[in-house]
């Protein structure tokens, strides 16, 4: 019986680590304003820097020589719920959190300003 109860756990276990699933830039999975206040400095850190220290990111260049860097990651992780035998059925769902790190950059290349936002829904 204790050996069943056991297996059970490790099986729920694994099933809930493999349904995890995320996605972007791995390099901001933990970041918050304080940390990019550690990191990004305005008027002073260039895109090279940036660069080295988060990886490629998405861009949006204006013609006025200004250009945004954006990253993104994405957790979505199931609702214990949805492993409930016949009940999973009836209220499947997820939570999901999505943090994003915009990066302003003057005509020069350095950087201007910065965002972090996080966002949290259920689904």
């Amino acid at each position: 019986m204790n050996r069943t109860i056991t297996r059970f756990a490790a099986l729920v276990s694994v099933a809930t680590l493999a349904a995890c699933v995320s996605q972007g830039d791995l390099a901001i999975k933990d970041i918050d304003r304080q940390k990019a206040a550690a990191l990004l400095h305005p008027g002073i850190s260039t895109k090279a820097e940036v660069e080295r220290a988060l990886g490629t990111a998405k861009t949006n260049q204006f013609s006025s020589g200004y250009e945004v860097w954006t990253y993104r990651y994405t957790q979505v992780t199931p609702k214990a719920t949805s492993f409930v035998p016949v009940l999973g059925l009836a209220v499947q769902g997820s939570n999901q959190r999505t943090r994003e790190l915009a990066i302003l950059f003057d005509e020069k290349g350095i950087v201007k300003k910065f965002r972090v936002r996080e966002q949290a829904n259920a689904q």
